[in-house]
């Protein structure tokens, strides 16, 4: 990652303008070159810095999960996991309503699989107690990351009506078993 402050700027700016642009519309229908002109910068800027708008706005994204890593502790439970998943959503709900806005599901997913991961291996959840083998992890984290997208997607559209620590136990209470 560049520590260069002009290229810390021009993705600041891009990611702002996505945010501004996606207030009104929805992400299908925002191009690159109009991310680019609200930004003040050329389509060249944006693509030495992204590959899609997409590109954009999971960088977006990945400021939030660092954040949420940055506050992982090697002995949460699940449930402070999960409380602590939700809580950051419900403080960056408008981010999360773009995610879901886009079109390719896998994409989601595939991102969403890789932080959950990360999240999981930073806490030693599943490993910690032999309750899955190294080799069924990756079967675990598919069926994780399809049931947490799909709560949380359900949850924010339905107005974010449970609180972060009502969420955090129910999703324990239908995670509880299937690991064990």
């Amino acid at each position: 990652m560049s520590s260069d402050p002009r290229i810390l700027k021009s993705k600041a700016v891009l990611r702002e303008s996505l945010m501004k642009l996606l207030k009104t519309r929805r992400l299908k229908d925002i191009n690159i070159k109009e991310i680019a002109e609200q930004a003040g910068l050329s389509r060249p800027v944006f693509y030495a810095h992204f590959k899609s708008k997409e590109d954009l706005l999971f960088s977006t994204l990945d400021s939030v999960f660092e954040k949420m890593e940055s506050c992982m502790d090697r002995n949460l439970s699940l449930e402070s996991l999960f409380s602590s998943f939700f809580r950051l959503w419900k403080e960056n709900a408008s981010l999360l309503q773009y995610v879901f806005q886009i079109q390719n599901r896998d994409l989601v997913f595939r991102y969403m699989r890789k932080s959950i991961q990360s999240l999981m291996e930073k806490t030693d959840y599943l490993l910690a107690d032999n309750s899955l083998s190294p080799g069924h992890l990756p079967y675990f984290l598919d069926f994780a990351v399809a049931g947490v997208y799909n709560i949380t997607k359900r949850w924010v559209e339905e107005g974010m009506k449970f609180s972060p620590d009502e969420m955090g136990k129910f999703s324990v209470r239908l995670f509880s078993g299937v690991a064990k």
